[in-house]
C-alpha cells in the first residue's frame, strides 16, 4: 500500500459514518466541491482535499491510539 492510499484509508476511517459509504468498493466520502456536497471515490480525491482531510484524521488517530495504551 503507497503512502497515498494509506492517508486516502485513514481520512475514511475517521470520517464520520454518515458521510462515508460503506457500501464495498469503491470506498468515497461526502466533500464540498465547487459549493455543493459530493460523493468522490477516495482514488478521486484531489491533493488539496487530501492536505485538508488528513490532519483531523491523523489527529483522530492519535488519540485513539492513546486510549488504547491507556495514556
Amino acid at each position: 500500500m503507497t503512502e497515498a492510499e494509506r492517508a486516502r484509508a485513514l481520512i475514511w476511517k475517521h470520517t464520520h459514518r454518515d458521510f462515508r459509504s460503506d457500501a464495498g468498493e469503491p470506498r468515497a466520502i461526502l466533500v464540498l466541491r465547487a459549493g455543493a456536497t459530493t460523493v468522490v471515490p477516495l482514488e478521486l480525491l484531489t491533493e488539496e482535499e487530501v492536505a485538508r482531510l488528513l490532519p483531523p484524521a491523523q489527529r483522530s488517530e492519535a488519540r485513539a491510539a492513546e486510549r488504547r495504551v491507556g495514556l
